[in-house]
């Protein structure tokens, strides 16, 4: 047909969807919210999800965003390396952190601000957390107004790596949470992506 053209059909399916397909699992709204966590929805059905935060306010100023791995019901609280960018509005600079033994991923280089219009959106992939012979690892991107106003690309990658023992085991949850305060307001949506 050509464009406008409509097609109908009285019932059946005309096609089978494709594959690849970016699925919503679940989407929650925090409010005064101590952490956000997607635990139940990490199962077998995906090996790839993505965690969208869309406009998240803390309610400190100068609060980071952090991000940790649940294994066997317990968050882990130690051996996260990561390293995290960020590329400032007011420099040509490019500043980073590290850590090769932190309690958590740090998501933001740059603490975010609590006042009006500061604040930050993010995505977050992670591969494979069922998987039981790899080390878990994220990757992240966003833009982050921080608590004095200037814009910041921020651009990071973190994993769960014990330098004692070789604990590939399976990771059942996430968990995004603030280094003070908690997270005011915002949308976090996690998505998986389908296999075929």
């Amino acid at each position: 047909g050509t464009v406008g053209d409509n097609i109908a059909r009285a019932s059946g399916v005309i096609a089978a969807a494709g594959g690849g397909a970016w699925n919503l699992i679940q989407s929650q709204t925090a409010s005064s919210s101590t952490y956000i966590e997607f635990t139940t929805q990490i199962t077998s059905t995906y090996d790839v999800y993505k965690i969208f935060l869309t406009n998240v306010h803390h309610s400190g100023d100068a609060d980071s965003a952090l991000f940790q791995f649940r294994q066997s019901g317990s968050y882990l609280t130690y051996d996260y390396r990561y390293a995290v960018a960020r590329v400032v509005d007011s420099s040509s600079t490019v500043d980073a952190a590290i850590s090769q033994s932190a309690a958590h991923i740090l998501l933001n280089r740059d603490a975010t601000g609590s006042a009006t219009g500061e604040g930050y959106s993010m995505e977050i992939t992670i591969w494979d957390p069922l998987g039981t012979d790899n080390y878990k690892k994220i990757h992240y991107n966003g833009a982050n107004i921080n608590h004095d106003g200037t814009i910041k690309h921020e651009l990071g990658a973190g994993a769960w790596v014990v330098s004692t023992l070789d604990n590939t085991a399976a990771m059942d949850g996430v968990k995004i949470f603030t280094s003070a305060g908690n997270i005011a307001s915002g949308t976090f949506a996690i998505y998986g992506l389908a296999k075929s």
